[in-house]
């Protein structure tokens, strides 16, 4: 299965892991793609919780198909960063205050954190 990871940051991992479960089973509904991601579980550090969402890379491609033009007009070069952007903006809508970050920039040297 090709799939993305997305680095996730909460303050309340169980009110916001549900929200964005709820979001995402949403995403896969729409484009009947499901048992296509998977939330794990968090760890608990200097007050946040970090946990991984992996996703199928196919849902995401259905979605953008689905979206078209919409989709394409979100910030990001490559499909899923756009995906991310797109996610993002949606969790925040609904009040679930989180940080994403695709799991390869964050294990980036870029972030100077490896």
């Amino acid at each position: 299965m090709d799939s993305i990871e997305i680095s996730i940051t909460a303050n309340n991992y169980k009110r916001d892991s549900e929200i964005i479960r709820l979001a995402l089973r949403e995403v896969a509904s729409l484009t009947h793609s499901y048992e296509d991601f998977e939330i794990s579980e968090a760890e608990y550090t200097f007050g946040w919780y970090f946990f991984i969402v992996t996703i199928n890379k196919n849902l995401i491609i259905k979605l953008a198909n689905l979206l078209g033009n919409e989709f394409l007009s979100i910030k990001g070069k490559t499909i899923e960063k756009k995906f991310v952007n797109w996610l993002d903006k949606r969790l925040k809508r609904v009040g679930c205050n989180v940080h994403l970050m695709l799991k390869e920039e964050f294990m980036s040297s870029r972030y100077g954190l490896f």
